[in-house]
């Protein structure tokens, strides 16, 4: 299972993502391809080689060493985009299309297959792919005939066997035949605005209605969309394949919460209340214990209820089936333990992340650099073997990831920069340094998909997409040189000005933005950004006259501001 971890420090730019999407959906459900921001997807090995490139707009891993690679631009509806059904090592698998769609993904029957897929023929014969026309999107089986018609405007996913529609009135359920008794079902609940939703597991799934708050309530709806447990609980999981969920109950203050297990019924299990409970793991799950004096202590239960671990530690985190990294008091030594609570070997004091991957144990922990103004916190990691042997010793990471047998890291922190670098670390050491790429995924099979900025520019993007008009023209502007440009040389990028010799960019309910280009003889001269906010007060910034790169700042990209100057870079 992959398992990425972030920094607290990265919520601010996670909350900017969300609007982002937000504002992507929004253009997708217009018809056109949202963008955010332009990148292109490759795949690598984990010494860093390109295994498979090509001018995909978004790669996912699907399993059975198979990746579905989309033609066009990252966008929230990119599934309904041209896709390739790829190998770990590039060839390509084409299921059979009926005539005149086209194929967009491919769903397992029940989960991915064991083994690597390498050709069409191994391809699950119950398997279902995804279509597309122009009309909408649909289904089809693997011998090429039409399950159902493709003419939805967009497909929600499939669960347990159950594909979800929804045709611009309501959402509707299939099965895999296309046959529809679904309607109001859970699988469609699952997909109304109102209502947040987990996992369905045990014939439950865990639903809120009503927007966040200490009025929100949890409960649980049954495998036919009733409700079976009445919404009681200020937070509730998804129930576990042994019966169980873990549900939290307000304290009489309403703010604190405790912690209890329920069975299918809602009927409390719990032989204690916690305040927290992990989820179970390798059979175990941490409890916190609040004691007389006030303070929260942690162990180990079993699915029976009883202590492996007792609550006598201040921090224990589960790092495998039989490890975790635990500390008895503030300021004693931070160890990984087994089960038994036997030291196997100590980790640096001052750790706030550890996480395993097969016997790979990372530790992320914060040290302070003596500067000459002022002292700076950075967050530094080592790895370790099974064995408690240091492996890898980084200088400075700020973002964490890990997959099979595969430690990622990258110093720097904002997932936009083109050139972050990334380090790859495996049991032997590190095989790849200085990765540059804004972003790495792992996946499995020694495989890695490696995102990049994409600077091509775009004229359907920026003819049909006026948010995305900002990072279009910065592209503009490194691929072509716009002084000396002949007009219908620009008129043919850029299209029409949309008044005079204006190019209209971002606006909102307060500016309106513009690029303004200045010519004489037929040819471009200048070009300057000009700001009109509500006032209707005009800013008007100096007019550039030589070919230059023009270097947005990411939080520019989406709020135009005449703050915020661009840095500009003579051509070469």
């Amino acid at each position: 299972m992959i398992s990425s971890i972030y920094h607290l420090r990265q919520f601010k730019w996670l909350c900017s993502l969300l609007v982002s999407l937000t504002i992507g959906l929004s253009h997708a459900q217009a018809g056109l391809s949202a963008t955010f921001p332009q990148l292109r997807d490759v795949i690598i090995d984990s010494h860093g080689h390109e295994v498979v490139h090509g001018d995909f707009s978004a790669i996912r891993y699907k399993g059975a060493g198979l990746f579905l690679a989309a033609e066009f631009y990252y966008s929230c509806d990119w599934h309904r985009e041209k896709s390739h059904l790829l190998t770990r090592d590039g060839k390509e698998i084409r299921p059979k299309v009926p005539q005149g769609t086209v194929f967009t993904d491919i769903y397992f029957p029940s989960g991915a297959p064991e083994k690597d897929i390498d050709s069409a023929e191994a391809l699950p014969p119950n398997s279902v792919i995804e279509i597309h026309t122009e009309k909408g999107v649909g289904l089809a089986n693997m011998a090429g005939d039409i399950i159902l018609e493709p003419k939805y405007r967009q497909i929600g996913g499939c669960w347990d066997g159950i594909f979800t529609f929804y045709d611009d009135k309501k959402w509707d359920a299939f099965d895999p035949q296309g046959k529809s008794n679904q309607a109001d079902s859970i699988y469609v609940k699952m997909f109304r605005a109102n209502v947040s939703h987990g996992k369905l597991c045990a014939g439950r799934i865990a639903f809120s209605e009503g927007a966040d708050g200490p009025k929100k309530l949890w409960g649980y709806y049954d495998s036919e969309g009733k409700v079976c447990i009445a919404p009681s609980f200020s937070k509730a999981s998804d129930f576990t394949e042994d019966g169980f969920a873990r549900v939290w109950l307000p304290y009489n203050d309403g703010r604190t919460r405790r912690c209890v297990l329920i069975d299918r019924s809602g009927k409390t299990i719990s032989a204690n209340e916690y305040e927290d409970i992990s989820e179970y793991r390798g059979g175990c799950a941490v409890v916190a214990i609040r004691s007389k004096d006030d303070a929260v202590r942690k162990g180990l239960i079993d699915k029976k209820q009883h202590y492996v671990l007792q609550p006598e530690w201040e921090k224990l985190d589960y790092l495998s089936d039989n490890k975790y990294a635990a500390q008895s008091r503030a300021g004693k030594a931070l160890n990984v333990i087994d089960t038994n609570g036997k030291v196997l070997f100590e980790i640096p004091h001052s750790t706030t992340i550890a996480t395993e991957t097969e016997g790979l144990v990372a530790c992320l922990y914060s040290a302070y650099l003596n500067d000459e103004k002022v002292s700076r916190a950075h967050s530094f990691m080592k790895v370790f073997d099974s064995q408690g042997k240091v492996v890898s010793n980084q200088s400075q990471t700020e973002e964490l990831a890990v997959s099979d047998g595969m430690i990622l890291c990258t110093p720097d922190p904002n997932i936009f920069l083109k050139e972050r670098r990334w380090t790859i670390i495996s049991k032997s050491g590190v095989t790849a340094d200085g990765i540059i790429a804004c972003r790495i995924q792992p996946t499995t099979n020694d495989r890695l998909i490696k995102t990049y900025i994409y600077k091509k520019f775009s004229p359907e993007i920026w003819k049909n997409i006026e948010h995305d008009r900002p990072a279009e023209f910065a592209n503009f502007l490194r691929e072509f040189d716009f002084i000396g440009m002949p007009r219908p040389r620009v008129e043919q990028l850029l299209g029409p000005p949309d008044f005079k010799t204006c190019y209209r960019t971002a606006s909102d309910c307060t500016s309106m933005n513009w690029i303004e280009v200045q010519y004489k003889d037929g040819l471009v001269t200048g070009w300057r950004r000009v700001y009109r906010d509500f006032t209707r007060t005009e800013f008007n910034k100096p007019w550039v006259t030589v070919n230059v790169t023009y270097d947005f700042s990411w939080a520019e990209v989406y709020s135009f501001s005449a703050r915020n100057e661009p840095r500009f870079v003579l051509k070469e």
